[in-house]
């Protein structure tokens, strides 16, 4: 039966079983539909030529999932992971999975969320690094569990009004399960680094580091990317060509030849200490030798900028104002938590065995679609919300 068909049709969730609603949208995997009488939950039922494939994927998902800081204080989902599997209840075939229902109506992607919430003439520097400093805690808690994310894609990150950050479509990252590790091969270039990914897991969660990076620099630069540069030595194509081929030019920008975007905000106005990881991020360092921060370094920079002090373990002081979430279009959730207890910290790395990023106002050109990794991948095309600002075309 097509994942379209459920409408009406009921399906085993654990020991109980539901009836499913109307379908609330489709994709290239499969469809997610409404459980009736359960508002905070919905059921994404995966393609039948797909179902074996995710099977254990979701299973491993649901054994070990991460600690989602905003649910444990909150009662908010900032990480939207499965949290029971759907069969057919009368041959028991695996169907997709039960997850929290997450309103999107007030969310923005978070590229989007940077030009148009964060803008430096309408946003305090304390909302910019406190939306920040909620990504890299999302980050964090993916992290620790030992999975990692490789699936980038700015349409993924969700914010909605004060910083409140979620994770969507998590069934697209890597999961570390118990004997093995559940990959996936999508590629986003503008967030891939110039190394390529990879596709051990040890790879991927250091690629991940690359890519935070560049959201939290997006995030504090209006949507700029760090690797965006203008002058007669400047890489003009795609951000997959600008990463391999441009130094990053705020750290010694050479007027004329290779310097920031002149629309670019006046990053010399960041926190020293957070210019400072972008310097170890996208520097010689980072480029050349790989070293970059982790989401822990990043979290824990972005504590101490925006003033949240830390207690025992991962647990914080003033909740409230880490995730700032006001009270519209949030996640409403009576399911089951989410928390996981987190294993080692982001620095553990298990060695367990380009998004052809057309930006039209970023880049000036289309791109040829080509991934920067040497590994056969998947490279996803970007949306039309990311070609609005024609006058970042420079």
């Amino acid at each position: 039966m097509s994942e379209h068909d459920y409408e009406g049709k009921r399906v085993s969730v654990g020991s109980d079983e539901k009836t499913l609603g109307e379908a609330l949208g489709s994709g290239a995997e499969g469809a997610v539909h409404r459980v009736e009488n359960a508002s905070s939950e919905v059921v994404k039922l995966f393609k039948p030529e797909i179902r074996d494939d995710k099977a254990d994927k979701v299973r491993a998902m649901i054994a070990r999932p991460p600690t989602d800081p905003s649910y444990r204080h909150q009662n908010k989902r900032s990480i939207v992971w499965p949290t029971a599997v759907a069969e057919d209840p009368r041959t028991g075939e695996f169907l997709g999975y039960l997850m929290p229902h997450k309103n999107l109506d007030q969310q923005k992607n978070a590229q989007r969320y940077a030009r148009e919430n964060l803008k430096w003439d309408s946003s305090s520097p304390d909302e910019r690094y406190r939306t920040a400093l909620n990504l890299a805690r999302m980050f964090k808690a993916i992290h620790q569990q030992n999975h990692a994310l490789g699936d980038l894609n700015h349409q993924n990150i969700l914010i909605e009004e004060g910083g409140f950050v979620s994770l969507i479509d998590c069934d697209a990252f890597h999961i570390k399960g118990k004997e093995r590790v559940y990959p996936d091969d999508t590629v986003f270039p503008r967030y891939t680094p110039p190394e390529g990914r990879g596709k051990t897991l040890s790879r991927v969660r250091k690629s991940d580091r690359f890519g935070l990076g560049v959201h939290i620099f997006q995030l504090l630069m209006e949507g700029f990317h760090p690797y965006q540069a203008q002058g007669s030595e400047a890489e003009s194509g795609s951000l997959g060509d600008m990463i391999d081929g441009n130094e990053f030019p705020y750290g010694n920008p050479e007027p004329g030849k290779l310097e920031p975007h002149s629309m670019a905000p006046d990053y010399q106005k960041l926190s020293p200490e957070i210019r400072d990881l972008f310097s170890k991020c996208f520097g010689a360092g980072g480029k050349k030798q790989g070293w970059r921060p982790s989401a822990k370094d990043w979290t824990d920079r972005l504590e101490e900028v925006t003033g949240l002090s830390k207690t025992t373990g991962d647990e914080t002081d003033d909740v409230g104002n880490i995730f700032r979430s006001g009270n519209g279009g949030g996640v409403t959730d009576t399911g089951s938590g989410s928390g996981g207890n987190g294993r080692g910290d982001d620095e553990s790395d298990t060695d367990d065995n380009s998004e052809a990023v057309d930006d039209i106002f970023y880049s000036g050109n289309e791109s040829d679609g080509s991934s920067t990794d040497d590994e056969s991948t998947t490279t996803v095309s970007t949306e039309d919300d990311d070609v609005d600002d024609i006058f970042r075309s420079g």
